[in-house]
């Protein structure tokens, strides 16, 4: 995937900045796609608080679920949707969602993303010109997560900037990775991708004493804009910013997260 993203760039460019004009941003195929994903957040910016609720489902039937609050997260679960259930879920998804762009600030606005081998779909909008479909998601994937059973929790996010370049990954601890690639506009899902990496090597990942490292570190990589792990594990949980390349728990962690999720790249 590496090896198209300068071929890529140049034309995902040309498409942003079209779809921005006329509302409208969708993907050329995902050839090397391993399965589907939809991901829901429905994000209020109209108070202090800036409550935001996440829901990601897999066609293997992973389902995080997810609560913030100013930006924190405050409660991470994993629940698994039986398989049927989750294609049939992604099925009604893929079919009732369209890709558009629409931005607003001190609003309350949805992010949609899905995506498949045949292409991916980025939407956002305010809550006023969202369709009824999409307003229902949150609820829809909260009644999924009622009906499923809820697994030992364990989520990371590794996310990092190159070059305005965001690179977005979900690892789970069945070796399930969802990958998203965004251009300088975080609600542009440019690319996406499902693969394995083999169950628990992310958990063991996490350097000793990561869950301590409270605080922001330094992007001790020239290269890279800015960087940051988020990890939950049972009841342990730590967002710590960090490019990783130093000796810290979180930088090793960093470093080892992005070596794991380059072997399958």
């Amino acid at each position: 995937m590496e090896k198209r993203i300068a071929i890529f760039l140049g034309l995902a460019f040309a498409l942003i900045v079209a779809g921005i004009a006329v509302g409208i941003f969708r993907s050329p195929p995902n050839q090397d796609m391993q399965g589907a994903y939809f991901e829901i957040v429905k994000e209020d910016d109209r108070t202090q608080l800036n409550p935001s609720t996440e829901y990601l489902l897999t066609d293997s039937g992973i389902l995080l679920s997810k609560l913030r609050y100013n930006g924190a997260t405050q409660e991470v679960r994993i629940f698994k949707v039986g398989e049927i259930e989750a294609k049939k879920a992604l099925a009604y998804v893929k079919g009732n969602a369209a890709s558009q762009f629409s931005e607003c600030t001190g609003c309350l606005k949805y992010h949609l993303f899905y995506s498949d081998s045949k292409g991916t779909i980025a939407y956002q909008s305010p809550d006023d010109a969202a369709t009824d479909f999409v307003r229902s998601l949150p609820k829809y994937a909260d009644l999924l997560s009622q009906n499923a059973s809820e697994e030992e929790t364990f989520f990371i996010s590794l996310v990092y900037s190159k070059k305005g370049l965001i690179r977005d990954y979900h690892l789970f601890d069945d070796g399930t990775v969802v990958y998203e690639e965004f251009g300088t506009n975080p609600a542009m899902l440019m690319r996406a991708s499902i693969y394995i990496i083999g169950e628990g090597r992310a958990k063991a990942a996490i350097a000793e004493n990561f869950f301590s490292s409270h605080g922001e570190n330094a992007c001790l990589r020239e290269e890279f804009d800015y960087g940051y792990v988020e990890a939950a594990s049972g009841s342990n949980y730590d967002f710590v910013f960090t490019c990783g390349n130093g000796e810290s728990p979180a930088e090793r962690t960093f470093d080892a997260l992005l070596k794991l999720v380059n072997e399958k790249k």
